[in-house]
């Protein structure tokens, strides 16, 4: 994406001639609201001030220019008859924007075009190195020039020929009809027309079912219900007195702003790309996080600030029939991240993602609407919201074909810069930073100073991940990291003092570390993943931390906090997570997550293998119960349970489609989530009830039911290659099982759990119990997906503890080898998996079709 400022030097100096082409066969399909305005988005917040003042800087800031250099024998005519085409395809490029009576800004789809007035410009009479001189300069100049809103179309075109088979294509639109991805379709759109043009056959391009107003209709439909939502989660997310500027300028800001810019480049050697790729993968967080995390790392160092805001680009194509349609869909969000000097990179990168997603999942709200509700009074001399811009462009490389021509892109650099830091992120091979930067502003040895700083910080966290964010020094005279350890060294040279505890609660928590992975030496900066650590281990591990420090600790804590000093951290501070929602896997914010509800014992550590195999795209969520950790008491009705889950969930999916999935008991409270969610008017793709029951015919069971289902417990965790194998110890626990009373009735074995359970543990699962089989259901209206093993508990295969007789639509029932407590665990895992991904393939397009359904409303 290039912004471009105002110079307002004309083309009309260089113009030798306009090609005038007849009338060419427009699109034959309607386009939506030709003739009738309507009120555009505020994506931008100075859009009204374009309208009413072409000449405004922060317009032509706005422009986005595109030239290619052609070269073969190019025809003209058809290149002017096919912009035309192209111009009656994408109906937002003839939009006109007006200030009506009242004040407000409307935007006008005009008719479609019947000719198009292509700007011929010759240079081919000049020297080649004055030629390719001015050919730069009039790129400059034509990207300098202002568009009249008012005056469509919002796209303009000129040829600048430098031999007969050598030309370059001025293609130039404006950003509130066009983002960075549409111009990719502009230019495929406009090749394809031009071939078929010159070869006389159809286009091969595809019918456009949606137009951009259609968008904006549907956007307005959506956020009338849930508008508030998000302005609520924005309000607590914006302080009044910061606008995340953390870094100083050499130069006093001028008022207006200026736009005037310049570009620092620096590219990273392929060994730091490879390292960045594994830590990522290791940390569950995506490259674009990483990168973000390490570059707020440096402004704080800048700034010292805690708040650290950094804004980006998100796309915003909710459809895919919209994938191909040009239009400003593309918004603006920020970041906010609270870093403190005693946090470690790991935890900062875990806060990112946290952040993140969150910030992803209210990204709906066009950024203009935020400026003007927190800055009613934009300061005219600075950026609002943020100062610092952070896009990661995809790694992707396209190329343009056209009939007997050569297409590429030409690199120019306008001398422009929109907002007053601009980082593009390019990794490929090797990692490419351009920082585009307001060169009235900042001074190019600063810009190159904060670059290089960039890089050692990269270099730093990638060589030892927990270096803490106050080990970063950055001297202004000569940068230098206070602690900078050999680069691309994953795991990194620990110090003495990092490999060793600190206080007495990292000492306690380190020897509970040791007994319960059964391994020496351990570092309160190992992760207790990378260690071998599994749901097994992880429950018993908490349950031997709890009785150290006499404190309640849930499995799920370390997902958040996978080290002895990230979880000392947690334990000290508090955490700024939900404690019912943990976050299993990050994935992508395009993604539909997947929410699971664990069993009886409230473990979401059960679901780990699981998330793996779903990919690390895929967004998964653990719902853990309320009072693991002994904080407050338990929930005792699955109604209380679902409603409090409900409110977890939209922190980070506000609306549906949802996708759940609950085992065992969990099952039990996956259902009555999807009740509770359809009676709000929400939709359910998913229900995955995995070894779910009907409970209260449990109370049916005689002492002989409850001691065989003990017995089959054992027997099946027992067995050679079972996931309690190592973990039972035979006659003492065989005995314990049969000790083990009826439901309801003292203690009861959980599956995947320890023997010996805390007092919060005991209540929770003794809570989920009691709510269990004292849940009513009811009937559901939806597709259900029964998830049983092939050898199943004998109890359990008994008609009327199903919940099948409750389904009022599609059920599904699948089968997963192997034994109950083996279906989550691998290889079993993946087998699950792969059902799970066709389903929540599903789940996307159902998104589709009912975003279309609001279109065609």
């Amino acid at each position: 994406m290039c912004h471009n400022t105002c110079d307002n030097s004309q083309l009309t100096a260089h113009k030798s001639g306009v090609i005038t082409q007849p009338p060419q066969a427009v699109a034959t399909s309607s386009d939506f609201r030709v003739g009738k305005s309507f009120t555009p988005p505020t994506w931008y917040y100075e859009l009204a001030k374009w309208v009413q003042d072409p000449s405004t800087p922060s317009n032509v800031a706005h422009n986005y220019s595109l030239p290619l250099r052609i070269r073969g024998n190019l025809d003209l005519a058809a290149l002017e008859g096919s912009i035309v085409e192209l111009l009656n395809r994408h109906s937002v490029l003839r939009s006109s924007f007006a200030i009506s009576h009242d004040g407000s800004l409307q935007q006008l789809i005009t008719a479609p075009l019947q000719s198009f007035s292509l700007e011929l410009i010759d240079l081919s009479d000049l020297r080649e190195a004055e030629r390719e001189n001015k050919a730069r300069k009039v790129i400059v100049e034509d990207a300098q020039r202002a568009f009249d809103l008012k005056q469509p179309p919002n796209l303009r075109a000129a040829v600048l020929r430098l031999a007969d088979d050598d030309h370059l294509l001025l293609l130039t639109t404006h950003h509130c009809v066009c983002d960075d991805w549409s111009t990719g379709i502009l230019v495929r759109d406009l090749l394809a027309l031009y071939s078929s043009a010159v070869t006389a056959q159809a286009p091969a391009l595809p019918a456009l079912d949606y137009k951009y107003g259609q968008f904006v209709q549907w956007l307005n439909q959506k956020l009338s219900p849930e508008m508030q939502v998000h302005l609520n989660y924005w309000d607590e997310l914006i302080p009044a007195d910061n606008d995340f500027h953390h870094v100083v300028p050499d130069h006093e800001r001028a008022n207006p702003r200026t736009f005037k810019g310049a570009h620092e480049k620096l590219v990273l050697p392929s060994s730091l790309v490879s390292t960045i790729t594994k830590l990522s993968q290791a940390e569950r967080v995506s490259q674009f996080m990483f990168l973000l995390a390490a570059l707020k790392c440096t402004l704080h160092a800048y700034s010292r600030e805690r708040m650290i805001g950094v804004g980006t680009c998100v796309a915003n194509r909710p459809l895919l029939e919209l994938e191909q349609v040009v239009g400003p869909f593309a918004n603006v969000v920020v970041l906010q991240t609270e870093i403190s000097p005693d946090l470690q990179f790991r935890e900062v990168l875990r806060r990112i993602r946290q952040s993140t997603l969150s910030a992803y999942s209210h990204q709906i709200i066009p950024f203009g609407s935020l400026v003007r509700r927190h800055q009613a009074d934009v300061d005219p001399c600075r950026n609002p919201l943020f100062q610092v811009l952070f896009v990661f462009l995809n790694a992707s490389s396209e190329t343009w074909h056209a009939e007997g021509l050569s297409v590429t892109p030409y690199k120019f650099d306008t001398g422009t810069a929109r907002y007053e830091l601009n980082f593009w992120v390019k990794m490929r091979e090797e990692l490419e930073f351009n920082l585009q930067y307001n060169s009235d502003l900042f001074d190019r040895s600063s810009a190159s100073r904060l670059l290089q700083d960039y890089r050692q910080v990269l270099e730093a966290v990638c060589a030892n991940p927990e270096l803490r964010v106050g080990e970063i020094n950055l001297d202004r005279k000569t940068p230098r990291l206070r602690q900078v350890a050999e680069p691309n060294n994953i795991a990194g040279t620990r110090s003495a003092a990092n490999a060793k505890p600190q206080g007495e609660l990292q000492r306690k928590l380190l020897a509970a570390w040791e007994s319960a992975l059964n391994r020496r030496p351990i570092s309160v900066n190992d992760d207790f993943f990378e260690l071998g650590g599994d749901s097994l281990t992880a429950v018993r591990l908490c349950a031997q931390m709890g009785n150290e420090i006499g404190r309640d600790i849930p499995a799920g804590i370390l997902f958040e906090a996978p080290t002895v000093a990230a979880l000392v951290e947690v334990l000290t501070n508090g955490s700024s997570q939900d404690k019912c929602l943990v976050t299993l896997q990050a994935g992508t914010s395009t993604q539909t997550p997947l929410f699971c509800i664990p069993g009886q014992t409230g473990s979401v550590m059960m679901y780990r293998s699981l998330a793996k195999c779903l990919g690390a795209d895929q967004p998964v969520f653990g719902l853990q119960p309320k009072g693991l950790d002994g904080s407050a008491p338990p929930y005792r009705r699955i109604e209380d349970m679902a409603a409090n889950f409900i409110r977890s969930m939209k922190s980070v999916q506000p609306r549906g489609p949802y996708c759940l999935a609950g085992f065992c008991m969990g099952g039990t409270v996956a259902f009555e989530i999807a009740q509770q969610l359809q009676s709000s008017g929400e939709s359910v793709v998913l229900l995955a009830l995995i070894e779910t029951y009907d409970w209260r015919f449990l109370n049916e069971m005689s002492r002989f039911d409850e001691l065989y289902f003990r017995v089959q417990q054992w027997l099946f965790s027992w067995r050679p290659g079972g996931i309690r194998h190592k973990e039972l110890r035979g006659r003492r626990d065989l005995k314990s099982l049969i000790a083990v009373g009826m439901p309801g009735r003292g203690t009861s074995l959980r599956a995947n759990s320890d023997f010996w359970q805390k007092p919060a543990a005991d209540l929770v699962s003794e809570g989920n119990e009691q709510a269990a089989m004292s849940y009513v259901p009811r009937e559901y209206i939806g597709p259900i997906l029964f998830v049983r093993p092939e050898k199943d508990y004998a109890r359990h295969v008994r008609p009327k503890m199903s919940l099948k007789a409750f389904a009022l639509s599609a059920v599904e029932e699948f089968i997963v080898p192997g034994y109950p407590s083996e279906m989550l665990e691998e290889p079993h895992a993946h087998t699950l998996a792969e059902k799970f991904r066709a389903h929540l393939n599903e789940a996307f397009q159902s998104v589709s079709q009912q975003m279309n359904s609001c279109l065609r409303s």
